[in-house]
């Protein structure tokens, strides 16, 4: 078997420009390091799907719309029966097998899309002005404030949006092989703002 090596999504423009990165002081785009990502659709029984991501994960299970759990891993609202679980990559198996073992007997369907979804990290002064130019959700921050998360599109790409803090910090998750073309329009957007 050959040995094989983990690529980040942006190698290309590694090779290029020598970094994955745009920075300035109020602004900083960057890819997140790569980490593990189960999606968790569930059908009904909350109960036991609480109980379980609360033994096995240590989180609470979010059911508000659009808010997440934090704790050293994040859980994320996706919709009413599906959540994405943020984690250390080297815990995937554990967790899922653990998971499914918790869940044994209800209706449920664990899937791994570490590969799949790649991470994207706006923060700054003028993150909330970048993500607005090519956004349609109400990003002000009345409107939304650390700990939601929403699903959207982002220049026609589909994004899970996370505001993970008050500078304001936001996690972006996009299918991998749209990742190229989503940091080119943020790339686009920041120079719009002068960076």
């Amino acid at each position: 078997m050959e040995n094989w090596q983990r690529q980040s999504a942006l190698q290309a423009l590694r090779e290029d420009t020598g970094s994955a990165c745009l920075q300035d002081s109020e602004l900083c785009v960057r890819e997140l390091p790569f980490s593990g990502k189960l999606i968790l659709h569930a059908k009904r029984s909350h109960d036991i799907i609480k109980q379980a991501v609360s033994e096995v994960i240590g989180l609470d299970l979010p059911l508000v719309p659009n808010t997440n759990s934090v704790s050293d891993r994040t859980m994320l609202w996706m919709s009413p029966w599906k959540w994405m679980i943020l984690h250390d990559p080297s815990e995937t198996r554990q967790l899922r097998r653990e998971l499914e073992t918790a869940l044994a007997g209800v209706s449920i369907l664990l899937s791994d899309v570490s590969d799949a979804r790649f991470g994207i990290e706006v923060s700054g002064a003028q993150a909330r002005n970048l993500l607005m130019r090519i956004c349609s959700l109400d990003l002000d921050a009345g409107s939304f404030s650390p700990g939601q998360c929403a699903q959207t599109l982002l220049a026609r790409v589909p994004v899970l949006l996370h505001q993970v803090d008050d500078q304001p910090t936001f996690h972006l998750y996009v299918d991998r092989s749209m990742a190229h073309y989503a940091w080119d329009w943020l790339s686009d957007a920041a120079r719009g703002l002068g960076r």
